[in-house]
């Protein structure tokens, strides 16, 4: 089951896009602030399908999250809890509980973060991030025993409100296509991806949940993620592919995520805006 939860990385960067190319930098004048919106949101989380291969046979859970936006940060508080039902073990439950600030006027991405297997603690860690202005970054955690891991990655990393708030306004400017390197600390800070993101016309995630008017649904952007673990020279078979219905201020929709031999389903069942704030430029 591990590599199940493993595979969880890529689910919890489901509010997330990514770097865009010097070209369409040169088109992106918006901070965060001015595009993203503070919202509080539930998902429901289910089994979407299944290989008859698979140990997974069943899935169930739930995602709550709320994001915070001022002037010079944004603050995540994301929780995820999901039970899964397996033909070898029975029923496991995944807990993960994150905070992360991203500092817009610094670049300093800070991060606290737990998961939880039927119960038990396996990870929880804090730390920080941050681009060193020549094209590389290091991230610095610690973990519950006190000891101190540095990572370190030969490209810049993309954090969650930046890059949300790139493709927003680069899709809207025409771009189709972005690959980056990203980061937000989950599943215990340990692993960079690899991440190319399309925009997608087919019919990807085609259920509109109920809670989303058919008007809000037929204006989102319908995003497809594919997630490769981060690593030097060539990028080989994905992980994860995830594609995602988001609208222009940054509020996710819809979710299906696929794995080698199933593929999980989120929907949202509640949100609340907050008011949107008005920064000096």
């Amino acid at each position: 089951m591990k590599s199940y939860y493993n595979q969880l990385v890529a689910f919890l960067a489901l509010f997330v896009v990514f770097f865009i190319t010097p070209s369409a930098l040169a088109k992106i004048v918006k901070a965060p602030n001015d595009i993203l919106i503070g919202h509080k949101a539930a998902y429901e989380f289910s089994l979407k399908k299944r290989k008859s291969s698979s140990d997974i046979v069943g899935v169930q859970g739930i995602m709550s999250m709320r994001t915070d936006i001022s002037c010079d940060t944004v603050a995540t508080r994301q929780t995820l809890l999901l039970d899964y039902e397996t033909s070898q073990s029975g029923v496991m439950r995944y807990e993960e509980s994150s905070q992360t600030v991203e500092n817009l006027e610094n670049g300093l991405f800070s991060f606290i973060n737990s998961v939880k297997v039927n119960g038990n603690i396996t990870k929880s860690v804090k730390g920080s991030a941050r681009n060193n202005g020549t094209g590389s970054a290091e991230v610095k955690r610690t973990d519950a025993s006190g000891e101190q891991v540095v990572l370190t990655s030969s490209k810049a990393l993309e954090f969650p409100a930046m890059q949300m708030n790139h493709v927003l306004q680069a899709f809207s400017k025409g771009e189709t296509r972005y690959q980056s390197r990203f980061f937000d600390s989950s599943n215990g800070a340990e692993t960079f991806y690899d991440v190319i993101v399309t925009k997608e016309t087919g019919s990807g995630v085609n259920i509109r949940p109920d809670y989303v008017t058919l008007s809000d649904w037929e204006k989102g952007h319908q995003l497809q993620f594919t997630f490769f673990e981060a690593q030097e020279g060539d990028i080989f078979s994905p992980e994860s592919v995830m594609t995602s219905v988001i609208n222009d201020q940054g509020v996710t929709y819809a979710i299906q995520v696929d794995f080698e031999d199933y593929s999980l389903s989120a929907q949202l069942i509640s949100l609340e805006k907050f008011s949107k704030i008005q920064c000096d430029k």
